[in-house]
């Protein structure tokens, strides 16, 4: 090597650090499973202000135009809300009111990977 020439760095510090999990992988058994279930309770999941209150008007709008069934846009809010989830900007306030959310329901407790 030349005088006055830079070494490369080290190949470890090209690296990427490790990711971390996303929260919903770290709290549900199966997220898939979990947001599947709360898509199909979400006539009672929907009233619940306390939480709805927390949840960004987007992903809200497409919640609540389901019907009795599970419909396709409601699927796509329970989607974006696990998504929120999973992100930085999301409170940590949501996170435990949805993770006391499944803890208080016997249908949906199964699928948290640690009851409260």
């Amino acid at each position: 090597m030349s005088p006055g020439a830079q070494s490369p760095p080290p190949p470890s510090s090209s690296r990427p650090p490790p990711s971390r999990p996303k929260w919903t992988e770290e709290t549900f058994i199966s997220s898939d499973e979990a947001l599947a279930a709360l898509a199909e309770d979400y006539s009672v999941f929907i009233g619940r202000y306390d939480i709805m209150n927390h949840i960004p008007g987007r992903i809200k709008k497409f919640m609540r135009l389901a019907s009795r069934r599970v419909d396709p846009h409601a699927m796509l809010g329970f989607q974006d809300l696990f998504c929120h989830l999973d992100s930085e900007r999301c409170s940590t306030l949501l996170r435990e009111l949805i993770e006391a959310y499944f803890n208080d329901s016997p249908s949906l407790r199964g699928h948290l990977s640690q009851s409260l």
